[in-house]
This record gives structure tokens, C-alpha cells and sequence, in this order.
């Protein structure tokens, strides 16, 4: 009976959150609504290898900002977000997207904690990591040479 009594109480309170009174939870849950529809047809664009690892943060302007799992991943969305905004400008939805800003998920990240920790980068070959050095040298994009750099130190003996 007391679990009964409390549910009511409960749907009470968060229904007349939701009333006008309470614009701003309003807005939030409609940009929460917002950002799961740009993710469920954001994925539609991305490789199948990305799918699992990217998803939506927000929506500013002109930039549309996604989480990935990892450096990696970031790393890949970063050198296919020219093709991905390509493909995505087709849809009315992401007409007015601009660029795709991509940040790392922090470890703690509920949505992706799981896949962080099967997309760990496992570590590089001297050899391998020679030729992403060599890569990053002949970049233009100072940041993604940066990340390329940070890359190659994950060597399995360090120099």
C-alpha cells in the first residue's frame, strides 16, 4: 500500500514538473528528443566499424559535436567527417550542418564505459608506429597531426 501511495505522489510530482510552470525541463527533455533523433539518423552515415563507438552530444549552430569511445575512433570520425557531412547534407535534417566537432568520452561515460573498454588501442609495432610518425609529418591539420603523434607513442618498447 505504502509503494502504491508513493508511485502516485511520484507521477504526481514529475507530471506537474513537466506542466508550463516548468519551462526549462520542458526544453530540456524537447532537446533531449532532438539529440536521439540527430543520433538515430547520424549513425545511418557512419561506417559500420563506427557505428557502435559515436554517438550525438549536442547540436550547436552550425557544428554538430559527437562523443567517441576513443582517441581511435575520434581519430577515424576526424579523417570521414568530410564524406560523412557530404552524405548527411542530403537530409533536411542536418541541411544546415556545417561541421562535424568530435570530442573523446570520458571513461566514466555511461552511454559508452562498455565500449571503451573493447576498443582499447592495443599497443604498435616500432615499425607501425614509424610510419604514423612519418604520416603525422605530412599532415595540414595541426590537431590531427597532434593526435596522429599520440598515436605513435603507443609502441609496444619504448624508444
Amino acid at each position: 500500500m505504502i509503494g502504491v501511495i508513493m508511485y502516485k505522489s511520484f507521477s504526481k510530482k514529475a507530471g506537474s514538473l513537466l506542466q508550463s510552470e516548468h519551462h526549462d525541463l520542458k526544453s530540456l527533455m524537447t532537446k533531449v528528443k532532438q539529440l536521439e533523433k540527430l543520433n538515430q539518423k547520424f549513425i545511418e552515415y557512419l561506417p559500420n566499424e563506427l557505428k557502435n563507438y559515436c554517438h550525438v552530444a549536442n547540436i550547436n549552430g552550425n557544428r554538430l559535436i559527437i562523443m567517441a569511445a576513443n582517441g581511435s575512433i575520434a581519430t577515424q570520425l576526424r579523417f570521414q567527417s568530410p564524406d560523412i557531412l557530404k552524405k548527411m547534407n542530403s537530409n533536411p535534417l542536418f541541411a544546415c550542418i556545417k561541421e562535424i566537432h568530435c570530442k573523446v568520452a570520458m571513461p566514466n561515460s555511461r552511454r559508452l564505459s562498455k565500449t571503451i573498454k573493447s576498443a582499447t588501442m592495443s599497443l604498435l609495432s616500432n615499425e607501425t608506429a614509424a610510419l604514423i610518425r612519418d604520416f603525422a609529418k605530412s599532415l595540414d591539420d595541426e590537431k590531427l597531426r597532434e593526435i596522429m603523434e599520440r598515436i605513435a607513442e603507443h609502441t609496444e618498447e619504448k624508444k
